[in-house]
């Protein structure tokens, strides 16, 4: 923290400035401890949370004062979701212990959640399956809404546990956020390849991604931060290298379509069609532009969807990344096969309702959408 940090010159500020970097990076967001129920530390959440009190105590601020702000970040390591025993029991205890004493600094819960689906003695491919298998997949991606709707209120109700303050100085922890460290699909032949967990990304993940970043915005008051840790050549990575050559996957094209929801407010959607098990919609507004994704993950059928606004429609553009086979990908040799496309565009619509728009099977589409 001394050599990233501290602007005085010390002999750890000093190396740095001789690495090339004389101002400090000023870094604020700080995990403290990682994944400690498995691979660091196996700990228990009483050992973990003695271990966090020394370590978020002692962390130097470089502060002249003891009374200035204090920007630094605080993560303390959230569960392994995806046991549902066992992440529950560990988030209820983390808060327990954290209620036992003075609370230290917390600001962030660390869940990791990934998407297994491993099949038989670890075989499941990225780029090989069947219809089950992509429905299975897609299935685990939809579960993730739960999760973090429980933990969310295992920290609320860990919070409400804690002690008041007896004196001046002694601040109330009244707040810690819940935060997504770590996410993405993984298959079971990917622990076997060459390169380490090396992964290739096929429509099947678009949908995927698309879900998951939909759950993430619906629950905007819930989530403060999410990172899909992998982002290049490791499992749900938004691209692949090889040599000097690289390769934008279909996970890159959900991640720059979604781009538009940026500082928007969360639109509530109705939808009237009992009908709708694999379509997933999300809208967003920004002043007057809508925002909205509708995601079908049918393999074979086409829908029809109408869409009633809560304003006179002046036009609208379709962004579409739809595939012809659910295996499809881009590689190395046809970079540019599955990319993401406007393929609609209308103006002057002067309407309070769109008709009949074409959503295609194994598709994600995102509509901008301009009120009067």
């Amino acid at each position: 923290m001394e050599y990233i940090n501290r602007k005085q010159s010390t002999y750890l500020s000093k190396k740095r400035k001789d690495s090339g970097h004389e101002k400090p990076y000023d870094v604020n967001y700080w995990g403290i401890g990682n994944e400690v129920w498995g691979g660091g530390g196996m700990m228990t959440p009483e050992q973990y949370v003695a271990d966090y009190r020394k370590y978020a105590t002692a962390a130097p601020t470089f502060a002249l004062n003891q009374f200035s702000e204090d920007s630094r970040y605080f993560i303390l390591s959230g569960a392994d979701a995806n046991k549902p025993k066992e992440r529950r029991y560990w988030t209820k205890s983390v808060m327990k212990e954290l209620s036992k004493a003075r609370p230290p600094k917390v600001d962030g819960y660390d869940l990791h959640w990934y998407n297994w689906y491993l099949g038989n003695e670890f075989s499941a491919s990225a780029t090989d399956f069947n219809a089950n298998d992509w429905y299975q997949v897609i299935k685990g991606a939809t579960e993730l809404e739960d999760i973090l709707k429980e933990q969310y209120d295992l920290i609320q109700d860990g919070l409400d546990q804690l002690p008041e303050p007896e004196g001046e100085f002694d601040q109330k922890l009244e707040k810690i956020d819940l935060i997504l460290g770590e996410w993405g699909n993984w298959y079971g032949r990917a622990f076997f390849e060459e390169k380490a967990l090396y992964q290739q990304n096929t429509m099947r993940d678009a949908i995927t991604t698309a879900i998951v970043l939909d759950i993430f915005h619906s629950n905007a008051d819930k989530v403060k931060m999410a990172s899909m840790a992998q982002t290049i050549n490791v499992l749900n990575a938004l691209i692949l290298t090889n040599g000097e050559q690289f390769v934008l996957t279909p996970v890159y094209d959900i991640f720059k379509m979604y781009k538009v929801h940026r500082n928007n407010d969360v639109l509530d959607v109705t939808i009237t069609d009992e009908n709708s098990d694999h379509v997933k919609f999300f809208a967003s507004i920004n002043d007057k532009i809508i925002y909205l994704n509708v995601i079908n993950f049918d393999l074979t059928e086409t829908i029809s969807v109408d869409i009633d606004l809560p304003g006179l429609v002046l036009q609208y553009q379709k962004e579409e990344l739809a595939a012809n086979d659910m295996h499809e990908t881009n590689t190395f040799e046809d970079p540019n096969h599955l990319r993401a496309a406007i393929v609609e565009q209308r103006n002057n619509v002067s309407a309070n309702e769109l008709f009949d728009i074409s959503i295609k099977p194994m598709s994600v589409s995102v509509f901008k959408i301009v009120l009067g």
